[in-house]
């Protein structure tokens, strides 16, 4: 299991480091623990706050990895002391342990509760014919190819 923690701020504090390095620390081998940090809108004393904090939202909810599990935390909700946290974090592995012990042999996957055939057709790579249409939704294209900026980490 990985568990994606997503936090607005940049550069946090030492102490949330130290924390953070000790929560995950804590965690048992099945469960890994990420910490991606959104930066902060910038704050003034004109800034539209309820424009900046939604902001924030749409990129808090553009960086949650597709298919996972959201769970806000919010300092206004309801606390959890360490124990609680383990304990739930326990609850989780646990169910997926039982799923592992549970026999598939034999089943074969599902795609609906009810017994359907899916539309087949020849596996034929193709670049659809369609270059110049696609070519339109590019900022810049040069040689019939997207042209995008080069990116350096």
């Amino acid at each position: 299991m990985k568990i994606h923690l997503l936090a607005i701020g940049a550069r946090m504090p030492d102490w949330v480091e130290k924390g953070y390095a000790e929560y995950a620390g804590r965690l048992p081998r099945e469960c890994a623990l990420h910490l991606l940090e959104i930066p902060a809108g910038k704050r003034g004393s004109h800034a539209d706050l309820a424009r900046l904090i939604r902001a924030e939202g749409e990129r808090l909810l553009a960086a949650v990895p597709t298919g996972s599990r959201l769970i806000a935390l919010d300092e206004r909700g309801q606390e959890w002391n360490t124990v609680e946290l383990a304990e739930q974090l326990s609850g989780i592995l646990t169910f997926m342990e039982q799923l592992n012990e549970v026999d598939v042999t034999g089943v074969e996957p599902m795609v609906s509760v009810t017994p359907m055939r899916l539309k087949r057709r020849a596996d034929v790579v193709t670049d659809g014919n369609i270059q110049a249409q696609v070519l339109k939704n590019a900022p810049e294209a040069r040689e019939g190819f997207f042209a995008v900026p080069k990116v350096v980490e």
